[in-house]
C-alpha cells in the first residue's frame, strides 16, 4: 500500500499596485489628467467653432448667396454708352422706339428696325457691356441677311433703368419676346433669336419657355459656372448648387432642343474662349451648324468678318422657309 504524499500548495504572488507619485507641488496625476481633458475639450470647441465660421463664409461668399459680389464680373453695363447721334440718324430702314414693360414694372427702351418685306423678325440679346447704338452694325447686318430686327437693352443698360441681375436681365427677356407677340403680331414660327456673348446664354433661356423658329448663339460661354470658373479660380471650390438661379447652362439646354441652331465664335476670342462654342456645338441635337470666325475676336465681327457673317445668317433664314 503507498502512502499518500502531501504537496504543498503553490503560491501565486500578485504584481505591486503601480503607484504614481505626486509631483514636487503636490498635484496627483489624476487633477493633472482632469486639467489636460479639461483643455483637450476647450481646443475641441475652439476647432470646431473656427470650422463652423469657415463653412458659414464660404456658404455665405457663394455666387448663389452673394450674387451682388459677382454682378460687376458678369455685366459691364457701367463701360460708357453708344452715342445716340447714331441712332437718331439711323434711316436705312424704318425704325422707332418701343417701350417694353416688364412684369415687375421696369420700363425698358426696345427698338424696332422693320424690313421692307421680311415675315420674320430678329430678337437680339445683347452682351454685358452694350446697348442699342453700340450694336448698329449688328442690326445693319440682320436687316442684309433678310429679317427685321427687335432689340432692347436690359436693365440698367442704355437708357433703361434699374440695376441688372441674373433673374432681371431674364425677365426683361421675356418681356422683349412678349412685346414682340403682343404689340407687334409675330407668333413664335416667325421669331428668330440672335445672342452675343452673354445674350446668348440668355437667348437659351428664353428657347426653354418661349416658342421660336431657330436661335444663333455667337460668342457664347458653355454655362455661367465654367466661364465663372475660368475667369475667377476662387470660384472652382463651389459646387454647382451654389450658382445662381437660372443656370444659364447653355450647353445642356440645347443638348434637349431640335430647333435649328447656329454658333459662330471669332477664332481670336479672349474673353471667352471659341472652345466654348466648341463644346456646345457638340453637345447639340441636330440640326445645327459651327461657323468659326477667322479673322475676329470677342468683339466688332461686324468689321473683322461682315461677308461670311451676312453669308452664314441669310442661310440659315432661308432654311427657316
Amino acid at each position: 500500500m503507498l502512502a499518500s504524499v502531501s504537496r504543498p500548495h503553490s503560491r501565486r504572488v500578485l504584481p505591486a499596485p503601480l503607484v504614481v507619485p505626486e509631483s514636487e507641488d503636490g498635484i496627483s496625476w489624476r487633477q493633472t489628467a482632469s486639467v489636460l481633458l479639461t483643455k483637450m475639450r476647450k481646443s475641441t470647441k475652439v476647432l470646431l467653432g473656427g470650422a463652423a465660421i469657415a463653412k458659414i463664409a464660404w456658404l455665405c461668399l457663394s455666387p448663389r448667396v452673394a450674387t451682388k459680389l459677382y454682378h460687376s464680373k458678369l455685366f459691364r453695363n457701367d463701360q460708357g454708352q453708344g452715342p445716340e447721334v447714331l441712332l437718331d440718324a439711323f434711316n436705312d430702314v424704318q425704325n422707332y422706339r418701343v417701350a417694353v414693360k416688364t412684369v415687375d414694372g421696369t420700363k425698358l427702351r426696345g427698338w424696332y428696325f422693320k424690313h421692307p418685306t421680311a415675315s420674320k423678325v430678329w430678337l437680339f440679346f445683347m452682351g454685358r457691356a452694350s446697348d442699342i447704338p453700340k450694336n448698329l452694325g449688328y442690326v445693319r447686318m440682320l436687316l442684309e441677311a433678310g429679317a427685321s430686327v427687335f432689340i432692347f437693352e436690359y436693365r440698367g443698360f442704355g437708357k433703361s433703368p434699374g440695376k441688372p441681375s441674373i433673374v432681371g436681365v431674364c425677365q426683361d427677356a421675356l418681356a422683349a419676346y412678349d412685346c414682340l407677340v403682343e404689340e407687334f403680331g409675330y407668333n413664335g414660327n416667325q421669331i428668330v433669336f440672335y445672342g452675343t456673348s452673354l445674350g446668348a446664354a440668355i437667348a437659351a433661356h428664353v428657347s426653354t419657355v418661349r416658342s421660336y423658329a431657330g436661335r444663333v448663339l455667337q460668342s457664347g460661354f458653355a454655362s455661367l459656372e465654367s466661364i465663372g470658373k475660368e475667369m475667377l479660380g476662387l470660384l472652382k471650390v463651389y459646387p454647382t448648387l451654389l450658382f445662381p438661379r437660372p443656370l444659364l447652362d447653355t450647353i445642356n439646354i440645347v443638348r434637349k432642343n431640335d430647333k435649328p441652331l447656329l454658333i459662330m465664335h471669332g477664332k481670336h476670342d479672349d474673353v471667352i474662349p471659341v472652345s466654348h462654342s466648341h463644346r456646345i456645338f457638340a453637345a447639340a441635337a441636330e440640326p445645327k451648324r459651327l461657323v468659326v470666325l477667322d479673322h475676329s475676336a470677342h468683339k466688332g465681327i461686324d468689321l473683322t468678318d461682315r461677308a461670311p457673317v451676312v453669308e452664314a445668317l441669310t442661310r440659315f433664314l432661308h432654311e427657316l422657309d
